[in-house]
C-alpha cells in the first residue's frame, strides 16, 4: 500500500484471496460478495505532531493489510480513507465531514489529541457516525456511537499514584501543556494523591512549543515535591533542561515513548512512565511479531509508540466486531464490540458494554541508559471507570 501524506489521500487496503485460506488470522468467508468496508482515519500527518500521526497511520495500514490478507472482516475487505487534521480543530471538523458525507465511511478510527476528538465529535455525533478513539485521554466521554480504546485516568493514575507514594515520595507536582488532557488528569492526580495519604503541592501549565523551562523549574523547586508528573509535547527538551537545572524530584509521565527517550543524550535515564504499551519492554510473541512486521515495512530504526499500538488494536477489534455481527451496520458492530477481544502487542484488550471503553493494560516503566524502557510494575488489565455512564439501556 503506497501513501501520499495529504488531506485528500485515499488508500485502499490490499487483499489476496490465496492468503486468506492459509492465514492463522483468518475469518469465515461470509459476506464475501459484499462491498468493501470503508474505514476513515483522521490524524496529524503534518505539523507539530506529525511523527505520532504518521505512526498511527502506519499502524492502521499494517492492521488493514493483515485483516485483508487473512480473509478480512467476515470475508469483506477494508478500504482506508485518510485525512490529515494537522492537530487543528477546524481541520478535524472538515475531515470528519468529508469522510462521513463524501466518502460515506462505515467507521472513523483515529484522532490523536483531545481537542481533535471534541472537534470531530461535533460532526460525528449529530451524524450518528461510529467513531473509535484510540488515544489515552482524560476520561468522561459517554456517547452512543463513540468507542474509546486508549487508557483513561483510573487505569493509569489510580494504580500509579499509590505506588509512587509507597516507593518514591508523597509530595506531587503536575506540569504540562495547557490543554484538556493535562488539566483533566491533574484533577484526578490530586484526588488520588490525597486519597493515598500524599500531598498535591502545585501545578503548572504553559503553551505548546515552550522551550525555556527555567522559570517553571524555579517555581517547582520552591514547592519541594518528591514527584513531578509531566505531560509535555516537547518532552526531550524539557527533560534535558530538567537535568541541566539540577532538579532532584522523580519525573513521571503518561506522555512518553521511546522515540523521545532515545533522543535525550541520556537525560531521560531514570524517568518513570505509565502506559498500556512500551515497544521495548514487552516480551511476548504478539509484540515481537508486531515489531518485526512494522519495522520490515516502515524502517528498522522505528519504535512504534503507544499511539500506534492502540490504533492497531482498534482496527483489529473493529474487524472482529464486524465478523461477530455479520454486518458493518453501526448498531450491530457497536453491540458486538463488547463481545470480542484481541490479544495484541500490549496483551489482551477488550471493550466493556456499559461505557464503551476498553480494558487496557497498565504498566510502569523506567527509562534505561539506552533510552529504552524497563518494566518496573505491571498492573495487568484494568477496567475503565467512566462515572455515571451506562450505554447498555
Amino acid at each position: 500500500m503506497s501513501i501520499k501524506l495529504s488531506r485528500r489521500t485515499v488508500l485502499k487496503g490490499v487483499s489476496t484471496g490465496a492468503l486468506a485460506a492459509t492465514s492463522g488470522l483468518g475469518f469465515p468467508s461470509i459476506l464475501r460478495a459484499q462491498e468493501d468496508i470503508k474505514v476513515g482515519f483522521i490524524g496529524p500527518i503534518s505539523g507539530f505532531y506529525a511523527m505520532q500521526g504518521t505512526d498511527m497511520l502506519q499502524a492502521t495500514e499494517l492492521a488493514v493489510d493483515e485483516i485483508n490478507q487473512s480473509g478480512a472482516a467476515g470475508g469483506r475487505k477494508l478500504s482506508l480513507f485518510v485525512e490529515d487534521n494537522k492537530l487543528e480543530a477546524k481541520a478535524s471538523i472538515d475531515a470528519a465531514r468529508k469522510l462521513i458525507h463524501r466518502d460515506e465511511v462505515d467507521v472513523i478510527i483515529g484522532v490523536l489529541a483531545s481537542s481533535s476528538r471534541v472537534a470531530a465529535l461535533s460532526v460525528t455525533e449529530p451524524a450518528d457516525q461510529l467513531f473509535i478513539y484510540p488515544t489515552f485521554y482524560e476520561g468522561g466521554e459517554c456517547r452512543k456511537y463513540l468507542i474509546c480504546t486508549g487508557t483513561v485516568p483510573n487505569q493509569s493514575v489510580d494504580p500509579t499514584v499509590p505506588w509512587l507514594m509507597a516507593n518514591v515520595g508523597k509530595r506531587i507536582y503536575v506540569m504540562g501543556n495547557d490543554f484538556e488532557y493535562p488539566r483533566g488528569m491533574a484533577v484526578l492526580i490530586k484526588a488520588a494523591a490525597e486519597k493515598a495519604g500524599g500531598e498535591y503541592v502545585g501545578e503548572e501549565y504553559y503553551p505548546f512549543g515552550t522551550s525555556e523551562y527555567g522559570p517553571i523549574f524555579q517555581r517547582i523547586k520552591a514547592a519541594s515535591p518528591d514527584v513531578v508528573w509531566v505531560m509535555d509535547a516537547n518532552q526531550p527538551v524539557m527533560v534535558q533542561q530538567f537535568r541541566q537545572f539540577g532538579m532532584e524530584p522523580q519525573l513521571i509521565s503518561t506522555i512518553l515513548h521511546e522515540n523521545w527517550t532515545t533522543k535525550t543524550n541520556g537525560a531521560a535515564e531514570g524517568v518513570l512512565a505509565n502506559a498500556s504499551y512500551f515497544a521495548s519492554a514487552i516480551d511476548s510473541p504478539q509484540n515481537k511479531k508486531f515489531l518485526s512486521d512494522y519495522r520490515a515495512r516502515f524502517g528498522e530504526d522505528i519504535i512504534p509508540t503507544t499511539f500506534a499500538e492502540s490504533q492497531y488494536d482498534s482496527v483489529w477489534l473493529y474487524a472482529k466486531a464486524v465478523e461477530k455481527a455479520g454486518s458493518a451496520d453501526k448498531d450491530a458492530v457497536r453491540d458486538a464490540m463488547s463481545e470480542v477481544e484481541f490479544v495484541g502487542p500490549q496483551g489482551r484488550i477488550n471493550v466493556i458494554a456499559n461505557n464503551q471503553h476498553a480494558r487496557t493494560n497498565s504498566i510502569i516503566g523506567r527509562v534505561n541508559k539506552a533510552g529504552l524502557i524497563d518494566i518496573v510494575k505491571e498492573f495487568g488489565q484494568v477496567d475503565p471507570d467512566i462515572p455515571n455512564c451506562d450505554l447498555t439501556g
